[in-house]
């Protein structure tokens, strides 16, 4: 009895290649984020300390 979906025959999941660029992606941009809300804080850190450095 032949049916079309045989049991030792799988098909590979897509979903690994469709869930993980998307979570790299996420990561690569909300690592961006903070590095530029860091930058920004480091640059107004450095301000305010030349700033206090110079009274």
């Amino acid at each position: 009895m032949s049916t079309s979906h045989d049991a030792s025959e799988r098909r590979p999941a897509i979903w690994p290649w469709l869930l993980m660029p998307l979570v790299v992606l996420m990561m690569f941009f909300m690592l961006k984020r903070f590095h530029t809300i860091s930058a920004s804080g480091d640059a107004e850190a450095r301000a305010s300390t030349s700033v206090t450095a110079e009274q």
